[in-house]
């Protein structure tokens, strides 16, 4: 329940990922779309200022991957990082916690109060074919995604249609549709039905009608599973793993913006 809350339908902070802040966020009106890697500018701003209303989110980290580039470094940095390496890595020059280019507001005594090893989770926007559909040679890297232990969904879908991926059966992928039109529900009470929060018939669509554009979650409750999966990627087909990059991943992902990736300058965008 606690966990649902944080989705509720109405323009609340006490619901950072509703619909209603992820346009905010996201400097979107009604009506218009998110990519598969647009949507991951309000993800992080959203989840850096909900931690000021819910501790939940205090044992969570966001790492964005782009070109399917992961920083080892500076995934632990973020995981296990102490008031000293926070204000070093501000000297450098890339280091930001609410992802938003300014300064951290929470003194050293916060930084400490904080878990020490928390949870990660990996966005990895990919570009798995041609403007038009995936490449069919691209297929065995979507499904090693979806079978990685370490995976938790995919937004992606077809064009102007999103999906959320959650499965794969043969060559077909299993997906939740979030456009069912559903009564709203009241969360500020106690006890709530979350019924309509679960689906009781899978779906399922062939791989290759997906649209080539979409962004895989893979999650890490600490910094032993981040190892693991670090070394299950290695620098195979889902990313490049190096130790530390030129150009950071954590200053990129502070300026996001539409025109960051090809996948929403070229490509139709999936609706939200």
């Amino acid at each position: 329940m606690l966990v649902l809350r944080l989705f509720a339908d109405q323009n609340s902070r006490c619901s950072p990922f509703s619909l209603h802040n992820i346009l905010e966020a996201g400097e979107k009106p009604p009506g218009h779309w998110f990519g598969p890697a647009s949507i991951c500018k309000p993800i992080i701003t959203l989840l850096s200022s909900g931690r000021k209303n819910h501790f939940i989110l205090d044992n969570l980290e966001v790492y964005l991957a782009l070109d399917r580039v992961i920083c080892y470094k500076e995934m632990h940095a973020l995981l296990g990082r102490t008031p000293e390496t926070a204000c070093s890595m501000r000297c450098q020059g890339h280091f930001c916690t609410l992802h938003t280019g300014k300064a951290d507001p929470r003194d050293g005594k916060s930084f400490r109060q904080r878990p020490a090893n928390r949870a990660m989770l990996l966005l990895i926007p990919v570009m798995l074919g041609s403007a038009k559909s995936i490449d069919i040679s691209q297929l065995s890297t979507l499904f090693d995604f979806v079978k990685e232990s370490a995976f938790v969904g995919i937004l992606g879908g077809e064009p102007r249609r999103s999906i959320y991926i959650c499965g794969l059966q043969d060559d077909k992928i299993i997906y939740l549709d979030p456009h069912l039109s559903q009564e709203f529900v009241d969360m500020s009470c106690d006890q709530f039905s979350a019924e309509s929060y679960y689906s009781k018939i899978p779906k399922t669509l062939p791989a290759k009608k997906l649209d080539p554009s979409m962004t895989v979650g893979l999650y890490c409750k600490d910094s032993n599973e981040l190892d693991d999966l670090c070394l299950r990627i290695k620098n195979g087909p889902m990313g490049q793993i190096v130790q530390s990059c030129c150009n950071s991943n954590l200053a990129q992902q502070e300026s996001l913006s539409e025109t960051t990736f090809s996948d929403t300058s070229s490509f139709s965008e999936l609706e939200l």
